[in-house]
């Protein structure tokens, strides 16, 4: 297979590099852009990798250790970029249960952090001082501030929050500057406006 693809890529002036390139049975997966793609049964899952999810909570463990002293409204605020833009990133594959898995890992963490914080007092004064219930939500690390009469609520963003959505797939035959396509662009878009703003 490598050989046939040298030659194809040399007819194009391409080469391809050995060392960034792996050959293998889709039935297997390869990880790619962060995401593992792998043929189960007649169906192609894409998730997020065990890589990018280490990665990700590796960096949380990092910045909460380093961050041990800060109040919790500063580690929000350094969490929550991290959380989010690793989150929308795989918003589109299949990683509903890993939202959920990433979660509660961040959970387990912040819980730590929290105890460590105060060795001398209980658990359930822990759980009332950083882990607020909001709506039919619990166990959610979050502060309440007071500034100047307004009250403001700081809360850790978590991945479960975003909903999955599907790349739809734009038909073979669509062409954008045919008039006979004209309706099917514009209802992909008003589609993707609805989604957008939802």
């Amino acid at each position: 297979m490598l050989p046939l693809l040298k030659e194809f890529l040399a007819v194009r002036g391409l080469t391809v590099s050995e060392k960034k390139t792996k050959i293998t049975n889709v039935k297997q997966g390869f990880d790619f852009l962060s995401q593992t793609v792998r043929k189960f049964g007649t169906s192609i899952i894409i998730k997020p990798s065990k890589d990018s999810i280490g990665r990700l909570l590796r960096r949380i463990r990092e910045l909460v250790q380093k961050n041990s002293s800060q109040s919790q409204k500063s580690l929000i605020d350094l969490l929550n970029p991290i959380i989010r833009g690793w989150a929308y990133y795989h918003s589109k594959v299949c990683a509903r249960k890993t939202f959920e898995k990433v979660d509660h890992e961040i959970f387990q963490i912040l819980w730590r952090w929290s105890k460590r914080r105060h060795p001398n007092k209980g658990l359930r004064w822990i759980k009332d001082k950083y882990f607020k219930t909001y709506g039919n939500q619990s166990w959610n690390f979050a502060v309440k501030e007071v500034n100047e009469g307004k009250t403001r609520i700081y809360e850790l963003f978590k991945a479960t929050t975003i909903p999955i959505r599907r790349h739809r797939k734009i038909r073979a035959a669509a062409n954008p500057f045919c008039r006979e396509w004209a309706t099917y662009f514009a209802e992909r878009l008003s589609t993707m406006k609805e989604v957008k703003e939802a």
